[in-house]
């Protein structure tokens, strides 16, 4: 592995030199996963890297991440090692940044390539002790599997701003999203999704046989303001689930990012029937050519059930779909 990594060094100083400036952009706290028509599934990282795996890791693992790194983790040996008042154990490996080469030099580091946008260095890199929890036979062997495919889940890497590679745009229109919608208007929803149309409302679910997670864009007719259809709403979230409402639901705004679109709306945290889940629900509106739409969406924030899992990832494609809305001519 070191010298793999000594024979790029050379390359990743030539590369690095091309760029004065870096440029801003997200952190790898924002990130989506989809899966994929031949059964395996991507994670999308909006800094531009895809991460290909297998059902098997998906269903297995989850991600850590904040600005500077995405950890991937063996879920059972996670919560196994979090039980003992450990923290981060059942790591598969970790991808991060940098504007140097300082790098170079970690153990177990494979390098990933340069991204001619961010003029950052990504790599990844594995542990170097053993992380998975080995106290009880089935979940040691449940991280021996994932371990090994670690490397080839880290093979499967993608910087989408590589040199010679396709830009994020070209890849966001045609391996990662598609567009639904109807005479109306139209957004963009991840693949994997399924979209069906009721009257003039579009709505998306990740499972068909589930009711959440789902996104919902419908044209709406206010009697009043756009303010006091808020206050409605949180008036109604409030009577519909009464004891149920975690919290007041919170008033809040969103901007789309390089234009003048402002929308406002609510969030909701409501506790499940059984009790076992956190289901968040967000809520928005906004005026487009003289017509107002509402953005809704819900999806399981936190859960104690086994067979469930947190869920904040449709955050994102929610706030995807809303980016990319438009009125049909």
């Amino acid at each position: 592995m070191m010298k793999k990594v000594l024979r790029m060094a050379a390359l990743i100083g030539v590369l690095a030199i091309g760029c004065s400036v870096s440029v801003n952009a997200d952190g790898l706290e924002d990130f989506n996963d989809y899966a994929l028509e031949d059964g395996t599934y991507n994670y999308y990282f909006m800094q531009g890297l895809m991460v290909n795996m297998s059902r098997q890791w998906y269903q297995n693992t989850f991600v850590k991440a904040d600005e500077t790194s995405a950890t991937f983790y063996h879920r059972a040996s996670y919560e196994k090692y979090e039980e003992e008042g450990m923290e981060n154990g059942g790591q598969l490996f970790t991808i991060s940044y940098s504007v140097n080469t300082d790098f170079k030099d970690l153990n177990e580091m494979t390098y990933i390539g340069f991204d001619e946008e961010t003029c950052f260095n990504y790599f990844a890199v594995k542990p170097t002790d053993y992380n998975g929890y080995a106290s009880d036979a089935a979940v040691k062997s449940e991280y021996d599997a994932l371990w090994a495919e670690v490397d080839d889940v880290i093979g499967s890497i993608r910087l989408v701003n590589a040199a010679g590679g396709e830009t994020v745009e070209e890849n966001t229109s045609s391996d990662l999203f598609e567009t639904v919608g109807n005479d109306l208007f139209s957004f963009q929803i991840a693949k994997g999704w399924t979209a069906k149309t009721e009257e003039e409302s579009v709505i998306a679910v990740k499972n068909e046989k589930e009711e959440i997670p789902f996104i919902k864009i419908e044209p709406v007719t206010l009697a009043g303001t756009a303010g006091e259809e808020v206050v409605k709403w949180k008036n109604e979230y409030v009577e519909t689930y009464q004891n149920r409402v975690a919290a007041e639901p919170e008033v809040i705004t969103y901007e789309v990012e390089g234009t003048d679109r402002a929308l406002a709306g609510i969030r909701a945290d409501v506790s499940s029937e059984d009790g076992m889940d956190t289901v968040t629900h967000i809520r928005l509106i906004e005026q487009l050519d003289g017509q107002y739409f509402s953005y809704d969406c819900a999806y399981i924030s936190s859960t104690y059930a086994e067979d469930r899992y947190e869920d904040e990832t449709t955050y994102f494609e929610f706030i995807h779909a809303i980016e990319t809305m438009r009125m049909e001519q």
